[in-house]
């Protein structure tokens, strides 16, 4: 009967059918529902609550409603790729809510029916009528599709064409019900209102790739052993010169880290490995501060394209942030150690950093908006993803803690540990 003594029945039934015949299939699907509960809008005061929170001063409140529906779906497997789909549709619902009346003050002049509560302040004052808000709806649809799967070159399309129409009716009426049965209702309020909707879908999802938008190979060679990687589309800064992967993921939040040694590959769990401890820990979906964790960001190209002949591309490394204390990791204090920024870019010139100098910080912050001069200088801003889905730009200054040298603002997370390491002297 619920806390407050508001008993309630519900009948709910559904049932659905299916037969295939050949290259057709027809789904039919049947519900009704009924529910009968002694349900009110009236609260409680202060002093009624405190004498008796499970009552309920109007009993003979009530909500009646049904609800009836059908629906009969057609498929159609015209084609190998091609798919049409037809759903018809039709429900209605009745709605009547029976409430008495009342007030929070009595209104000289007004025949109440009863009092409840202490006066004055304290009480409520009971109508001897009902009032009941009856509505009624009834929607009737159609609703035809046509599916169509193609591929042009490394695009894959899933296109859907198709329209709607969906007419509806609507009778919400107020009628005042005197509480003496003897006494027939009164129809206070009575409308109709009706309509009739038109729509047209046509949209085309385009997939490159098994994961991501696209994958780009060029970065090893066909001799390389290691695994293609991720590169190419939305994976490319446009500010990064002669990018083939602009970002890399938080090594904190990796389900696997590791290295090839010997031509074996060796991977641990984040925070597992010799000395990881006093650098951070590892997290998952259920990490405690989703909004401050970072789980993507902008990285160095560190390792260039592999294939003979095609232009060089420059691709960042897999994780960042593993090693350096929490601010030093955004390039303030002493900065990132140098081994932290392995690859042939020297070498090789790579043109984001142009030259042999190693940067002090795991993300570039002279992409946004593209600072003139050295990129080591780090002027700009640098995007950062975060474990809540949100992306955001970031400047150092408003990374690290200017009254604290070396320390970071704790405005973005390498780990659920960087408020603990962020106080180690």
């Amino acid at each position: 009967e619920g806390f407050r003594a508001m008993p309630f029945d519900v009948t709910d039934l559904w049932a659905k059918l299916r037969a295939a015949l050949g290259r057709h299939q027809l789904t039919l699907r049947v519900n009704a529902y009924r529910e009968d509960s002694r349900t009110t809008y009236l609260g409680l005061t202060r002093a009624q609550f405190a004498a008796d929170p499970r009552t309920n001063l109007v009993p003979a409140d009530e909500m009646q409603m049904q609800r009836h529906g059908l629906g009969l779906t057609w498929e159609f497997a015209a084609a190998r790729d091609v798919r049409l789909r037809t759903l018809a549709y039709a429900y209605s619902t009745h709605r009547d809510w029976r409430r008495q009346l009342y007030d929070r003050t009595r209104i000289d002049g007004v025949d109440y029916e009863r009092t409840a509560g202490q006066e004055p302040g304290g009480a409520i004052y009971f109508r001897p009528t009902f009032r009941s808000n009856d509505r009624q709806y009834s929607v009737v649809g159609v609703e035809p599709r046509v599916y169509v799967r193609a591929r042009t070159g490394v695009v894959r399309h899933a296109i859907e064409v198709g329209a709607r129409v969906l007419s509806e009716r609507a009778l919400p009426r107020v009628i005042l019900d005197p509480q003496d049965p003897s006494v027939p209702r009164a129809l206070f309020a009575d409308e109709t209102r009706e309509g009739l909707a038109l729509a047209a879908v046509a949209q085309d999802e385009a997939r490159i790739g098994r994961y991501l938008p696209q994958v780009n190979s060029s970065n090893l060679a066909t001799t390389n052993a290691k695994n293609n990687t991720v590169g190419g589309g939305v994976m490319i800064c446009p500010n990064h010169p002669a990018g083939g992967r602009s970002y890399a993921m938080n090594w904190w939040g990796a389900s696997l880290v590791g290295f090839a040694m010997g031509g074996m590959p060796v991977s641990w769990r984040p925070g597992q490995g010799a000395g990881e401890a006093a650098y951070g820990k590892g997290f998952d979906l259920t990490v405690a501060e989703p909004s401050k964790t970072l789980i993507i960001g902008e990285a160095w190209g560190l390792y260039p394209s592999e294939v003979p002949g095609a232009q060089v591309t420059w691709f960042a490394i897999g994780n960042i942030g593993n090693v350096g204390r929490v601010g030093e990791r955004f390039g303030v204090g002493n900065g990132v150690p140098a081994n932290q920024f392995p690859g042939p870019w020297a070498s090789q010139s790579a043109p984001e950093i142009g030259g042999t100098v190693a940067p002090k910080s795991y993300i570039p912050f002279y992409r946004h908006p593209k600072q003139q001069g050295s990129a080591l200088v780090g002027g700009g801003a640098a995007n950062l993803s975060f474990m809540d889905g949100h992306v955001a730009s970031f400047s150092q200054s408003k990374l690290t803690d200017l009254s604290k040298p070396g320390k970071s603002s704790l405005e973005a997370l390498w780990s659920p540990k960087d408020r603990e390491l962020n106080e180690v002297p």
